[in-house]
């Protein structure tokens, strides 16, 4: 699965003023629903090259828009390892596709920006968090959301307990070999034994305490100004020494305690997501009771021009939206002026997804939600930072 970062779905966002296509669609990744796939892109780009035509993009341009799309059709291994959707993008010189965990409704926009109201939804507000998988002999730093993780390579990043200390007196310096880990690492990964003169349990402890104070302090370049929570994980005797070294503020309560050697990563994701789901329902509870005692006065808003004025300016701090929602019609940069139509009007893009789109850009929280768990009866909420 493919799917886009939280950077490069900034640079989505970014860009703006040329025709830009947005497709999505359903795709089925198990028995023979996984042909329909094509069937269902070529059905999607023939409806794509209709909307191009009424936006009087010329035939030659619209099949330089369209010939990514359709080169998509000729890999036949891409549609035999679908995920649940698709999100493709077109611009002039530019393309890019994505894999989703979740199903989209199919559908083909084209206006002035990408629409990413459904990407939004699985990114945006995604839960994403770190987990430190602690090891003496090896500690890894992963990132990962509700769907994915993968490693982050961390620069000073000790190589293993021995390499920590390799500074310390002789008498206190650490010796070790290696064993495998166990059947859940796949035979691949060795796990440290350490022995040595000198060390007690009380040294032992101390040197463990150094050594992971020495990964608190390469941590920092990554997490200092994150916000996000951080998963240990590691044999349960390590957890508490951790935490005495650690000065990330946002450190989970609640930790993996086994070994991060024996299990495979979608496991480790699956065991961190476990702890970082309820900090992620709470957080939008939270925002929702925030909005509700805010509304009122004038740091809330239910005004789409407002919202839209609002996240222009970099003031949304936390955005609703609902999910599936569209208001199209179009707003002017120079008056700030917003006009809504009934049905898209030649010229008129989406203006829910140009308030998420702005307020994301400007390091709003955003959540795309279902209708009944919005805080209002209208398709937009916000709450500003001023």
């Amino acid at each position: 699965m493919r799917l886009p970062s939280r950077d490069e779905l900034r640079l989505l966002a970014e860009l703006e003023g040329k025709p830009c296509l947005s497709l999505y669609l359903p795709t089925t990744h198990v028995g023979a629903g996984t042909s329909q796939n094509m069937t269902r892109l070529k059905n999607l780009a023939r409806e794509a090259e209709s909307l191009l035509e009424e936006h009087g993009i010329a035939a030659k341009e619209r099949g330089d828009f369209l010939k990514p799309v359709q080169g998509l059709l000729d890999e036949p291994t891409l549609w035999q390892n679908q995920a649940n959707g698709m999100a493709l993008f077109a611009a002039p010189g530019f393309f890019k596709y994505y894999q989703l965990p979740v199903p989209v409704e199919e559908s083909a926009i084209v206006q002035s920006r990408f629409h990413l109201i459904p990407l939004l939804s699985v990114i945006a507000d995604d839960g994403r968090y770190f987990v430190l998988a602690l090891g003496l002999g090896g500690t890894r730093l992963f990132q990962g959301t509700q769907y994915e993780i993968a490693e982050i390579p961390v620069e000073q990043m000790p190589k293993d307990l021995a390499d920590a200390l390799r500074f310390d007196e002789p008498e206190k310096q650490l010796q070790s070999h290696t064993v495998p880990s166990g059947a859940g690492a796949g035979g691949d990964r060795h796990t440290a034994v350490f022995h040595g003169h000198g060390v007690g349990t009380d040294d032992r402890k101390t040197n463990i305490l150094r050594y992971f104070r020495q990964i608190d302090k390469a941590l920092q370049g990554i997490v200092r100004d994150e916000a996000v929570p951080l998963v240990l994980a590691g044999i349960e005797y390590l957890h508490p020494i951790y935490r005495e070294a650690n000065s990330y503020r946002n450190l989970t309560d609640e930790g993996v305690k086994t070994n991060p050697d024996d299990l495979s990563e979608d496991e480790l994701r699956g065991r961190a997501w476990e702890i970082v789901a309820p900090l992620v329902r709470q957080a939008q509870t939270q925002a929702i009771e925030d909005f509700g005692q805010l509304k009122a006065g004038e740091r809330a808003s239910t005004n789409l021009a407002d919202v839209i004025r609002a996240a222009t300016d970099g003031r949304v701090a936390t955005l609703f939206v609902e999910k599936g929602a569209q208001r199209w019609g179009t707003f002017g940069s120079a008056k700030r002026q917003m006009r809504v139509h009934d049905s898209p009007q030649p010229g008129d893009e989406e203006l829910l997804n140009l308030a998420a789109v702005r307020a994301f850009t400007s390091g709003a929280r955003v959540f795309v939600i279902d209708d009944n768990d919005m805080p209002t009866d209208g398709p937009i909420a916000a709450i500003f930072r001023w």
